[in-house]
């Protein structure tokens, strides 16, 4: 009997060990990956553009960049639903498709709209790709100086057009 209530012990002892060793690889595991996550949300609040991670009903799972807030602050967004913003319905119903389409087809989505804020009309770009089973990330980018970029240097394309073909004497062609 005190054989095996050595034995036993032993077996305990080794056992307690064994746990110890595993809880500070588990230890180890968490704060690295803790630090993995501190770098990727620090890596991705420095982005420009604004992040979203979306469920296939349309509701915020979470927020992450650095641009001006597009409708509303973070903490008005955060926890509602794409359906309750104060946008255009048919905007809504865009991106509301487009989430739908890239979680189903596991194809990226991409669309361009105008929202209006209080200094004018801007030009967004959203871009959609799975991340789960029933959730999209969303990369939204302001687009509106590159869209007046564009237009500004097809004008002046336009323009170059013209006065290739016009006499710079007579403005005859």
């Amino acid at each position: 009997l005190q054989r095996q209530l050595q034995d036993s012990q032993a077996q305990l002892e080794q056992e307690m060990r064994d746990r110890h060793t595993t809880e500070q690889a588990l230890e180890r595991s968490r704060l690295d990956f803790k630090s993995i996550e501190e770098r990727a949300n620090a890596l991705l609040d420095a982005i420009p553009d604004k992040i979203f991670r979306h469920h296939i009903d349309g509701s915020f799972l979470d927020i992450k960049g650095q641009s001006a807030d597009l409708i509303l602050p973070r903490e008005a967004i955060m926890g509602n639903n794409l359906r309750d913003l104060p946008i255009p319905n048919d905007v809504k119903a865009n991106l509301l498709e487009l989430i739908e389409l890239a979680i189903t087809t596991g194809q990226p989505q991409t669309y361009v709209h105008e929202l209006l804020k209080q200094d004018g009309m801007h030009v967004y770009e959203s871009r959609f790709a799975k991340s789960g089973i029933d959730e999209a990330v969303c990369i939204v980018r302001d687009i509106t100086e590159r869209q007046r970029t564009e237009m500004a240097l097809h004008t002046a394309n336009q323009d170059l057009e013209r006065l290739g073909h016009l006499d710079g004497l007579t403005e005859m062609a």
